[in-house]
């Protein structure tokens, strides 16, 4: 085989290669990774970039990118000197794929959404940029999705209580799970623990819709709703205002409340799974627990339910009923 053909040819096969990997990686939200495993200097150049996310602007990142690009340049091989025109073809497809992967990963740095706090054991409070505040429940998370002077976003996971300025040409937006919460001006509390979202209006206007906005209500003061794994939304209703301000004062309080439910509450309080079987799990209770502990708060649950629970392991605690 012709020398030329040679190395035209092992260059198309590690710029496919490569694009292959790129693409895989990308569907799979582990692009550094990939990138970094490949053993290719290209590939672990960008996989810094990957990693880096948004801690620098996109501006300066490109900027680094283009004079990595030059400098491989200059170290390549003169490939004008070889006369093959197959490897003209490949040189061209080679920095066409190193454009498309170095665009790639700007746009995935630029889009990723930016962690504003997290919680850990305990709550804490949240002064945002516009004056708004955020009250985060231990093991929460606001991330910032996108901000514009008519429009900010968010994204919540876990609960919080959200006391939102009022700016009449400024737009408010909690993503929480599968469902969006719009606002102008009011104070709200939303979460998403238990794969259900729930959102509950103290003052104000709220708009409450699901993700995919095929379906949304307005809530009035001192109403709530929510909307359940499958998708189903729950039509608006009057609520006790305790019941949703409870965990802030440090005690959950359930009116007729499933235990499945007040299970899913303590495992979003203190970071572990608490798992029920359906026959206890269905069973509408109410009372108050404390939430000092983990133990105590279990302890007071299987006196509710009649109970006990026990510890099996990496987080998981199951009621034994007796």
């Amino acid at each position: 085989m012709d020398p030329d053909e040679n190395i035209a040819e092992g260059g198309g096969d590690r710029d496919a290669r490569l694009a292959r990997i790129v693409g895989d990686a990308l569907d799979r939200g582990e692009l550094g990774e990939a990138l970094k495993a490949t053993g290719d200097p290209l590939g672990v150049l960008l996989s810094g970039y990957a990693e880096r996310r948004t801690a620098e602007g996109t501006s300066e990142a490109w900027t680094e990118i283009r004079d990595k690009i030059a400098e491989s340049r200059r170290r390549r091989p003169a490939l004008r000197l070889v006369t093959s025109r197959r490897i003209w073809w490949a040189a061209a497809a080679s920095v066409a794929i190193f454009a498309l992967i170095s665009t790639a990963v700007l746009l995935r740095i630029a889009d990723d959404p930016k962690l504003v706090a997290a919680t850990d054991a305990g709550p804490r409070e949240v002064a945002l940029p516009d004056g708004s505040t955020v009250l985060l429940r231990a093991h929460s998370e606001l991330h910032e999705i996108s901000k514009s002077d008519a429009r900010v976003e968010y994204r919540l996971i876990g609960e919080g209580v959200f006391r939102v300025a009022k700016l009449p040409s400024r737009t408010f937006v909690v993503d929480a799970n599968q469902a969006r919460i719009e606002v102008l001006g009011t104070t709200f509390v939303a979460s998403t623990w238990g794969g259900t979202s729930r959102v509950f209006l103290e003052e104000g206007r709220v708009r409450f819709s699901a993700g995919d906005g095929s379906e949304s209500v307005e809530l009035a003061p001192g109403e709530s709703s929510a909307l359940s794994k499958d998708g189903h939304m729950i039509a608006p209703l009057a609520s006790n205002r305790d019941a949703y301000f409870d965990w802030t004062e440090n005690r959950l309080v359930f009116d007729n409340q499933l235990a499945s439910q007040v299970a899913d509450e303590l495992s979003q309080q203190f970071d572990v799974q608490i798992v029920i079987p359906r026959q206890s799990g269905d069973v509408a209770i109410t009372g108050e627990i404390g939430l000092d502990s983990l133990n105590e708060s279990l302890e007071s649950l299987g006196l509710v339910l009649g109970g006990s629970f026990r510890d099996v392991g990496d987080g998981v605690f199951e009621y034994v009923s007796k």
